[in-house]
């Protein structure tokens, strides 16, 4: 009942009596590829009766089918290391390939913005006063729009050009504005102050009644779906009516609270919007504006402010204290390379440090493992502060013990009882 399709066939001698090797065949069979249950086979027919003066050998039968493509699959979603100073640790980075093909992939670096920590215990956690105002000259306006990410939206996301600000509507109950520089607000005890430049918005900053915001408009081509930005809920009342919201207009995408379980956290964290429903090429309101109540300071910070930022992995850079090993490679199909990520603390100041690892590779298409060829592994170094100098005491002998050291000379005067 199976159909046969005649793919080659001979009527006549091929090579010499009983002659060797014989005649070696390859057949094509793409036209196949993907089919099953098919199956393959030699027939001999002689439509002559009695004669028998033909025949045929057939030996060494092979299919051979061509490897599938490459497939990254890089399980670790995250690297991270904390030391001192002056020390060196490396980890372990498996490159799998979850396809046929051989994968060949290479690492490169992007260096992110340190996110800046300020230790100011013991000082005051509500703002000094407002900012100092001042002028903003159209160079310097010009140089915060082409130092913006590429495909940006926002005017001045960063709010460098301070208070008054050509780009944002600013309101602030108490202080007249939200801007701050560290020279004007404080830090809060450092629990408030910038993620990347000299300028932020601080919200709240006082145990009074506070309300404030910054807003402007923004055109969001067709396309950009995503807004972004860094926010740290530094210090808290614990009351759930004290809020940061943002809005696009005026309808509400996000808001934290006095009572957030992010509270008292003293780092910045990225938030990211779906805003594909206002992607629309028209102009819209955005704003971010709070309330607190007085009832205990809250300090909400919010920083670098951007709309379809450039992707990851897009400004490539050496990073000093971070090293792979190899920096490229293949591996074969069904297998897994080894790399080592060192990361060097040599010299390095006491602090947080951000990188990205960026893993590019021939896998073609998206599919399982990371499911695309561009591989971002965000990296954290943190360096510990040197503990303090020590300085050797030594304990009463007898009334007391004396040591002088004069010009190099040291006297040592002891009494006894």
């Amino acid at each position: 009942g199976s159909t046969w399709t005649t793919l080659l066939s001979w009527n006549g001698d091929m090579g010499g009596f009983r002659a060797q090797p014989g005649v070696d065949v390859n057949i094509d069979l793409a036209a196949y590829a993907g089919q099953s249950n098919l199956q393959v086979r030699w027939r001999y027919y002689d439509p002559n009766t009695g004669d028998w003066d033909w025949y045929a050998q057939i030996d060494n039968v092979a299919l051979s089918c061509g490897a599938g493509a490459p497939n990254i699959d890089v399980a670790v979603s995250s690297l991270s290391a904390t030391q001192n100073t002056n020390t060196t640790t490396a980890q372990t980075l498996a490159i799998g390939n979850t396809g046929g093909g051989d994968l060949h992939w290479t690492i490169d670096e992007e260096a992110l913005p340190r996110p800046a920590r300020y230790n100011d215990a013991g000082g005051s956690v509500t703002k000094r006063g407002a900012p100092t105002p001042h002028s903003v000259s159209p160079q310097r306006v010009a140089k915060l729009l082409a130092d913006r990410p590429t495909a940006n939206s926002v005017q001045d996301n960063s709010f460098e050009a301070g208070t008054p600000n050509p780009n944002w509507t600013e309101y602030s109950l108490n202080f007249g504005t939200t801007l701050c520089d560290t020279a004007g607000c404080g830090t809060g005890a450092g629990s408030a102050y910038p993620r990347t430049g000299d300028w932020w918005s601080w919200f709240g900053g006082t145990s009074s009644v506070e309300e404030g915001s910054v807003s402007q408009n923004v055109t969001i081509p067709s396309g950009s779906n995503v807004l972004s930005f860094w926010v740290m809920n530094g210090l808290c009342s614990g009351n759930v009516a004290d809020y940061l919201e943002v809005t696009l207009d005026g309808n509400p995408l996000w808001q934290t609270t006095g009572a957030a379980a992010e509270c008292g956290t003293t780092t910045y964290r990225q938030i990211s919007l779906d805003i594909t429903a206002y992607a629309d090429g028209a102009s819209h309101a955005l704003e971010f504006h709070a309330e607190t109540q007085g009832t205990a300071t809250t300090n909400f910070s919010l920083d670098d402010v951007v709309i379809d930022a450039a992707p990851s992995c897009s400004i490539l850079s050496n990073v000093p204290w971070l090293a792979s090993s190899p920096s490229s490679g293949t591996t074969i199909g069904g297998g897994s390379t080894a790399v080592t990520v060192s990361f060097d603390s040599t010299g390095v100041a006491a602090g947080t440090y951000n990188a990205n690892l960026c893993i590019s590779s021939d896998d073609p298409t998206a599919g399982p493992g990371n499911g695309t060829a561009l591989v971002v592994v965000p990296v954290s170094l943190t360096v510990n502060a040197a503990p303090p100098a020590l300085i050797p005491t030594f304990g009463p002998w007898g009334k007391g013990l004396l040591i002088l050291a004069l010009g190099g000379l040291a006297v040592l005067v002891m009494r006894r009882r």
